[in-house]
């Protein structure tokens, strides 16, 4: 519902409510009682999700007992890694629905973030332990498992922030594997404002400003987001030609791709949810808030004309994108990267056709 067109008006009346913290209890009431209908429903029903055949799951015992899920493409060893962070929400085996795993099998690793997939979700220590509340302790700990001595990124739409909060602790320290070349790909940074950004995607953000200091804010997005998890790991197939059909927001380039790969991101939304609304959640506040320690670490580094050793940084966007708009990669190139980075548009293009149709580019931009 959030992504509807019809829903604009109420939406952005109820965010401006909770924000304030304003909202009239039956209100508050009612959207309680639609979450514990549908999640009413959800009890008769459990599925757990086939896994793609090209995909090949694996699990990491990490020393504080937390499971990291982890995600190949070949039977061939990893020469010359990169590493895929996926968007939101998301798995770490995104790269066989959108086509990346074709263009680098034996090069890809994919992994799940906290809570989403089958890697275990973190209390409040663990966040407190975590620099900038994303998931870098994970990726350290999978890289030095994985052995690699050097490696590239992909950070996609979500996975923006965590490969900036990952750059920001590789430039932090002089004892971590090297990092070659990054690429953002459709890459959310907050910092670069809300223009051009979707409705739903708005009110997200603005929620997850507020999330600290709103009690209301934060019942709302519990239970929005419990009911929203439930129904896509329940009926993903009906909600993705729902909201196809039925929200303007989207270009119709973007709605012809989905479309093409319903079967592929519905049973990518299975993998993900399956372990309900809290990961979704926290994950959520990690890709739609502000990071501004990790973005100044990033800009500190990058400004300073006698470094010649830092790691490459691609920043591939399309015009055309409603879901994270262009001048998120704008803002990134000029304002955090100080033009050291290779910012590359695409003018016709949306979220998911850059996603899906240009991945040969981006993975070809981070091949070491």
């Amino acid at each position: 519902l959030l992504a509807t067109q019809g829903a604009k008006t109420r939406i952005t009346r109820l965010v401006n409510l909770v924000i304030t913290q304003e909202m009239d209890q039956s209100l508050l009431l009612g959207v309680a009682t639609g979450a514990l209908a549908i999640a009413a429903v959800a009890a008769m029903s459990t599925c757990e999700p086939k896994m793609t055949s090209s995909a090949h799951r694996h699990l990491l015992k990490l020393e504080t007992g937390r499971t990291v899920a982890y995600y190949t493409f070949s039977e061939e060893s990893q020469s010359r890694p990169i590493l895929y962070l996926h968007g939101f929400p998301g798995s770490g085996m995104e790269p066989v629905p959108y086509g990346l795993s074709k263009n680098a099998p034996d090069q890809i690793v994919g992994m799940d973030r906290p809570g989403l997939g089958h890697t275990s979700q973190k209390d409040d220590d663990d966040n407190e332990k975590d620099p900038f509340y994303t998931c870098t302790s994970d990726i350290w700990a999978l890289v030095e498992h994985l052995g690699w001595e050097s490696f590239s990124v992909i950070g996609l739409s979500g996975g923006g922030p965590h490969a900036m909060a990952l750059l920001a602790s590789y430039l932090s320290s002089t004892e971590l594997p090297k990092i070659e070349k990054i690429a953002f790909v459709g890459a959310i940074c907050m910092s670069g404002g809300t223009e051009g950004m979707m409705a739903a995607n708005q009110a997200s953000s603005k929620m997850v400003e507020n999330y600290k200091i709103s009690l209301m804010t934060r019942l709302l997005l519990r239970l929005v987001y419990t009911a929203i998890s439930i129904v896509l790991r329940i009926l993903p197939d009906q909600v993705m030609h729902f909201i196809l059909k039925s929200n303007k927001d989207i270009p119709k380039v973007d709605q012809k791709v989905v479309a093409r790969n319903v079967e592929g991101i519905t049973e990518l939304f299975r993998v993900s949810l399956r372990q309900g609304a809290p990961g979704l959640l926290a994950d959520l506040r990690r890709c739609f808030g502000t990071h501004a320690e990790v973005e100044n670490i990033v800009r500190y580094h990058y400004a300073d004309e006698s470094k010649d050793d830092l790691p490459e940084i691609y920043i591939h966007h399309g015009k055309m994108d409603v879901n994270v708009p262009f001048c998120h990669g704008q803002h990134m190139h000029e304002n955090i990267f100080h033009k050291k980075s290779k910012l590359i548009s695409f003018e016709h293009h949306g979220h998911f056709p850059l996603i899906a149709e240009e991945s040969e580019t981006y993975v070809k931009s981070v091949m070491i």
